[in-house]
């Protein structure tokens, strides 16, 4: 069985492949120092784990079978981008995702995810956030993937 999580990894995978990108994030407190794109809301990561200017990629809704093989429901991936320093980090970090992810099917699918349909649906400016201390702009992509 594909892992639930394949079409976030998938990407992760995309806006890591992105060097313009990559210069921009943190990286993570961690021995490996990668950069900071989390698997989750903002929120669920550790505020001692948490490095900014950063990326979180969750799943906004769908159901389980985003995942299943041959089964093309569709999902909505929320991608927020923040930045403690910079009003325009996020806006730029946003426009950089957007190039990669918007409508780029065939690059960003890899062996385990197949994306059907990889399409923005939303897209904020950056604001201020209390709740983080920090600016953020959150896009959300509707996506269609299955195992092939």
């Amino acid at each position: 069985m594909a892992s639930a999580l394949r079409h976030l990894a998938a990407i992760r995978t995309r806006l890591l492949s992105s060097p313009e990108l990559v210069a921009i994030l943190a990286t993570t407190p961690s021995p490996d120092n990668l950069p900071a794109i989390y698997l989750s809301h903002i929120f669920e990561v550790p505020d001692y784990e948490v490095a900014y200017p950063c990326i979180t990629l969750t799943q906004a809704d769908g159901g389980r079978a985003t995942w299943a093989p041959q089964l093309w429901n569709p999902a909505r991936v929320q991608i927020d981008y923040f930045s403690k320093t910079n009003q325009f980090e996020p806006a730029i970090m946003a426009e950089l995702g957007e190039d990669l992810l918007h409508t780029d099917k065939t690059r960003t699918s890899t062996t385990e995810a197949c994306f059907h349909e990889i399409r923005e649906v939303f897209s904020n400016t950056s604001f201020w956030e209390r709740d983080t201390n920090a600016w953020r702009q959150t896009v959300i992509y509707l996506v269609r993937v299955s195992t092939h």
